[in-house]
């Protein structure tokens, strides 16, 4: 493992020291004037006793935990960025320490959400170390965890996602300009069809795809597989993409081959979305595609069940953020489905499709059963009506009854209360 510092090429003498200031050219010097180490070879000397625990720390995240290799340089780069910075060997750090790098990062401008995710990689590094015995004392107890704002997942509207899929016309002039136009067609299809993430794309074989049945078999984040259905449109893109692929290449085993027969890097695929994406006028990423595809199924009535098994989530508390992204389609539902947000002819509309209820405006049943109204009334059938009225009779009547001695004559010789009084 070779120790990432930085102008490493560089003699030590020739380079300024960034803790005490010194000239090149000269040692680093205490506060009594006495030559002592520099600060970068102390550094060297303090990272020789951490690359054991970080190595460990790795093999530990790729053979226990299987995660992919993008999730380990990324917690790679986390704890180094942390032994940089506290220029002491990585099991002699404190509490003090990590809570000093934490505000020194949000001081920085870092995002809460950033800070918060070198956290939890510190977290789980110093709980390995604490579980092999490398350190008596987890330092990272009581740390809290940054405050992460909410972030709503972007998303293409369907009519931009047509402009893109859909292009007017095409720059591609000659055959091997028409092959790789194929090409990028079929990954753009399969990148919305899919749901796939980038780094799926790019690892997606050959033997794993299955136009039949019109599906692909998926490895995601832990190594885990998953099927990922997609479309005709998709089909037919990729049908046309397979049979220009052998002019390309015929012994690789990747489903998408760069220009030269070789795998397609997820950079690759970045620079070739946002090339192909320029039409709509926006900074579309690979990722969108993604978000794109759930918010869509969503808005469709696709319940999150299904939508979270495409897109391959772990937790459906992950999924359910694309039921706040469409704001128009909230209003529609509401409007729909509220009782207070129709009017009262159309609080009571139930349809019947394909035996089951479905909520659209349709014929109105009755109040009381399942038969329609009739044509003399808009809440009842003709039974329930006829009963309805038979009960307005029998409670008017009773109203008449009760209001009969009010209405009768004054005895003669009748005097009222008050005037007796008076004459008391």
């Amino acid at each position: 493992m070779t120790i990432p510092i930085r102008n490493y090429r560089q003699p030590v003498l020739s380079v300024q020291c960034p803790k005490c200031q010194r000239e090149p050219g000269k040692r680093c010097h205490d506060e009594h004037g006495y030559i002592v180490p520099t600060h970068r070879e102390r550094f060297r000397a303090a990272m020789k006793e951490s690359c054991t625990a970080i190595h460990r720390f790795l093999n530990w995240l790729r053979i226990e935990r299987g995660a992919s290799e993008n999730t380990i340089s990324n917690y790679e780069r986390d704890v180094w960025q942390f032994a940089e910075w506290v220029d002491k060997p990585l099991a002699q750090a404190e509490r003090s320490d990590v809570q000093t790098y934490i505000g020194e990062l949000l001081a920085s401008g870092m995002t809460g959400r950033s800070a918060a995710r070198k956290v939890s990689t510190l977290r789980t590094f110093y709980k390995i170390l604490f579980m092999d015995r490398v350190v008596s004392a987890d330092p990272m107890t009581a740390v809290r965890l940054p405050k992460a704002e909410k972030v709503l997942p972007r998303f293409l509207e369907p009519s931009e996602v047509d402009g893109i899929l859909n292009p007017r016309a095409t720059t591609a002039e000659d055959d091997l300009g028409k092959y790789l136009v194929r090409r990028d067609m079929a990954i753009l299809e399969l990148l919305y069809a899919g749901a796939l993430r980038v780094s799926e794309l790019a690892g997606a074989r050959l033997v794993d795809l299955n136009l039949i049945d019109r599906y692909i078999l998926v490895r995601g984040k832990g190594d885990k597989e998953r099927i990922a259905p997609f479309g005709l449109t998709a089909a037919k893109a990729l049908g046309t993409w397979l049979a220009m692929r052998p002019l390309l290449t015929k012994d690789s085993p990747w489903l998408f081959v760069g220009r030269w027969g070789g795998q397609l890097t997820r950079q690759r695929l970045w620079q070739m979305v946002r090339g192909r994406s320029q039409g709509v006028g926006r900074n579309v990423s690979p990722h969108m595609f993604r978000h794109s595809c759930a918010t869509h199924m969503i808005e469709n009535g696709a319940d999150l069940r299904t939508v979270q098994t495409i897109l391959g989530h772990a937790d459906i508390s992950t999924t359910q953020i694309y039921t706040n992204v469409s704001p128009g389609w909230v209003r529609k539902v509401y409007q729909k489905h509220h009782p207070r947000a129709r009017d009262k002819a159309r609080q009571m509309s139930l349809p019947i499709e394909d035996g089951r209820a479905a909520p659209l405006i349709g014929p109105t049943i009755c109040a009381h059963c399942m038969e329609p109204v009739c044509g003399e009334s808009k809440w009842y059938c003709k039974r329930h009506l006829l009963l309805q009225r038979e009960r307005s009779k029998r409670s008017w009547k009773k109203i008449r009854e009760r209001r009969k001695p009010k209405r009768g004559r004054k005895k003669a010789g009748s005097v009222h209360p008050s005037r007796k009084r008076k004459a008391a």
